[in-house]
């Protein structure tokens, strides 16, 4: 009986031509051609920013901050406007309080992590999502950092030409928002460079593969190669939770941080967004130009800032340097770029948690939670704080 033959697999084609070797910029012609438009606009960012015979007359100084406010809470103080039901004492306690419920629970979660086997093994701070990652290099990041400060300049230009003159103190090389009417255009002027480099970014990326290339960037709520699946609602839940178990302790390192500047004669600076909501709210300013400024620098500061920093920085850090080194740098940069140094410190560690998050669930929307519900309860206090006058 005759053995069954096996089929033997065709000769190769003698006449094909070898695949020729991938060229080094494959996949990237995109992430070239927004590079290239970005230095174009960068020209013509520094034309425009040279202030014309017409533009805006600079101020001869700026409004000063009203000399009611105080920067120390009087206990004694907050206590009888808590008993007389004032709003913003009702605000302040309330703040205080949450904050050492959240010390309380950070403290009894610690302890019962450490002497819990149970407890830890479920918590699993160490458990992280298995999510691909996303196809961004340093080209990308450069042509997005690029198109960012360049876009902004553009959009500054635009608004500084039709918006009133009094927004706005001429500067060499452009303007300089006055007060909170000149701060919310300028936060929007920020925000749509923002939009439009992040933007060019997922359209470069996308050329490489269009379903994972922005996958844990965009869209910042879904992240379809994430296991276990996107859950939004826990998402919410778990950026909640960090804020209520950290808020203490960024407070206190802020603290801290104040308390070394002095002790060396240096006077710890301020968020100049925190001075121009303080100064809008103790002159009775318009609630039109606070509100727009709380929900700028809240909603839109998160949403953004955690797509560039998180999204974009960490995740190019993270593939060049690794996971640990990358969140160093990512948070390094994003408490550098604030420049309130008093506040580094705080800011470092902050960003060191909105990390944790998003490589915890393998997406921005938990980080963007955190990072919206700090900055809105920060401007919410700054506001009580002015009306205690």
């Amino acid at each position: 009986m005759p053995e069954p033959h096996e089929a033997e697999a065709p000769p190769p084609d003698a006449g094909e031509p070898p695949m020729p070797p991938p060229h080094p910029f494959q996949g990237r012609k995109r992430a070239l051609l927004l590079l290239g438009a970005g230095f174009l606009l960068f020209q013509l960012a520094l034309v425009l920013s040279v202030p014309a015979s017409d533009a805006p007359p600079p101020l001869v100084e700026p409004p000063p901050a009203p000399a009611a406010v105080e920067q120390e809470i009087d206990v004694e103080r907050l206590l009888n406007d808590l008993s007389a039901g004032a709003p913003h004492a009702l605000i302040l306690a309330a703040f205080a309080a949450l904050n050492v419920l959240g010390m309380l629970a950070a403290w009894a979660g610690f302890s019962g992590w450490l002497l819990a086997p149970d407890l830890r093994a479920r918590l699993a701070l160490g458990r992280f999502a298995d999510r691909a990652q996303p196809r961004v290099s340093a080209l990308d990041l450069g042509a997005v950092v690029l198109l960012v400060f360049t876009a902004r300049i553009l959009f500054l230009h635009a608004l500084a030409r039709c918006t009133p003159a009094a927004w706005w103190e001429a500067v060499p090389g452009g303007w300089m928002p006055v007060g909170g009417a000149g701060l919310v255009a300028s936060l929007a002027a920020q925000f749509l460079g923002y939009a439009v480099a992040l933007a060019g970014l997922v359209w470069a990326v996308r050329e490489r593969d269009p379903e994972r290339a922005a996958a844990g960037i965009w869209p910042f709520w879904s992240n379809r190669t994430v296991a276990p699946p996107s859950n939004p609602a826990a998402d919410v839940r778990l950026g909640l939770a960090a804020y209520f178990l950290l808020s203490w302790l960024l407070l206190a390192i802020n603290a801290a941080s104040q308390a070394f500047f002095k002790r060396f004669g240096m006077t710890p600076d301020e968020n100049p967004v925190l001075d121009i909501l303080r100064d809008e709210t103790s002159a009775s300013g318009s609630w039109l130009t606070v509100g727009l400024l709380v929900l700028a620098a809240s909603l839109g500061a998160a949403v953004f800032e955690e797509l560039l920093f998180r999204g974009l920085l960490y995740n190019v850090a993270r593939r060049y340097l690794g996971p640990l080194p990358g969140a160093l740098v990512a948070a390094f940069a994003f408490a550098g770029i604030h420049f309130v140094w008093s506040n580094f410190a705080a800011l470092f560690v902050m960003a060191l948690a909105l990390t944790w998050l998003y490589e915890r669930t393998g997406r921005l929307l938990a980080p963007i939670v955190l990072h919206f519900v700090n900055n809105l309860l920060a401007l919410v206090v700054t506001i009580a704080l002015a009306h205690r006058g």
